[in-house]
């Protein structure tokens, strides 16, 4: 019959082999407890351990000088293991998106090339998800985000009056903030390049450049994927002889297929927004549209320009 003893506010658990048919004891020297309280305590430390092997050797736990013998046991796998012999490292996943702006047949006077930086381990779905709750609390339509034409009401966004825009690029913006992500971004003015062939070269050594000079974080990842489909042939060009020249690794061009995939491509898209609307407020040439979504040069600086740059690798 079980007698009440006392037991230690302390235990800790051995794995030193110790007669294994013995029966079960307690005996220590503190409070008095339950038989019922003991095979609690039991339960509720067994359930916490997380070791992934079966356990050969009986298991103690002790408290001063008491022993509690349990009989061999195998613990439950789970995700709290730290690491063991039996696991093999997850490997490390860069995905890079790609967004440019500037590509309406040569005629643009500014190119804009942006590179997002995502590393796959980092979830951004609840980022997504407290996104896309605060589109539906406002009644506003939960519709891939593209920059120009929400700035310019055309397209998905032709229904929507102005200050309904206005509210869904400040959702975005609130949205990007809140993303594990870094980017970098390219501003090239055309008439300095004689031909596409020459702004291709220029693109492809400003990347390559970006990438030495951060290369401890891209060679961290043991595969790099690039997610890029708007079919520019000299943007392809630049990445495939920029990333895959400095990392030594094959680049995979991916499509997206996820809801991730699809939301950090839309990043890339906003964050050549602000990029280029930088240059065109120094240039004198922000016009309308921007100071109706932005305001003044100083107001776009210490709001869209801050909460951007903050993200810059």
């Amino acid at each position: 019959m079980f007698r009440p003893s006392t037991i230690s506010s302390t235990a800790r658990i051995s794995c030193r082999p110790f007669a294994m048919n013995t029966a079960p004891q307690v005996v220590s020297p503190a409070g008095m407890v339950t038989e019922a309280a003991v095979l609690m305590a039991l339960t509720i430390a067994i359930r916490r351990c997380t070791n992934a092997v079966k356990v050969t050797h009986s298991m103690m736990t002790r408290g001063g000088n008491s022993i509690l013998l349990l009989r061999p046991v195998t613990f439950r796998n789970t995700h709290r293991v730290a690491s063991t012999s039996a696991l093999t490292p997850l490997a490390k996943e860069l995905s890079i998106f790609v967004d440019e702006s500037g590509d309406r047949g040569g005629k643009a006077r500014y190119y804009v090339l942006t590179l997002v930086f995502h590393d796959q381990a980092d979830s951004i779905a609840e980022a997504v998800t407290g996104y896309e709750a605060k589109l539906a609390r406002a009644d506003l339509p939960n519709i891939p985000f593209h920059s120009e034409p929400l700035m310019n009401g055309h397209k998905d966004y032709e229904f929507l009056n102005i200050e309904q825009r206005k509210v869904m690029l400040a959702y975005f913006s609130s949205f990007v903030r809140k993303l594990p992500i870094s980017y970098i971004t390219f501003v090239y003015r055309r008439s300095q390049f004689a031909d596409p062939a020459r702004l291709m070269e220029r693109m492809g050594r400003d990347i390559s450049s970006a990438m030495i000079e951060h290369l401890g974080f891209f060679q961290s990842f043991d595969d790099v994927k690039v997610y890029y489909d708007n079919g520019q042939d000299i943007v392809k060009q630049a990445l495939d002889r920029s990333v895959g020249k400095v990392l030594s690794k094959g680049v995979v061009r991916r499509r997206k297929t996820s809801m991730t995939d699809y939301r950090l491509e839309q990043v890339a898209d906003y964050l050549c927004t602000i990029e280029l609307a930088l240059v065109k407020y120094e240039a004198k040439e922000n016009g309308e549209t921007y100071n109706k979504f932005f305001g003044g040069i100083g107001s776009f600086k210490r709001n869209w320009l801050k909460q951007a740059r903050s993200k810059r690798i």
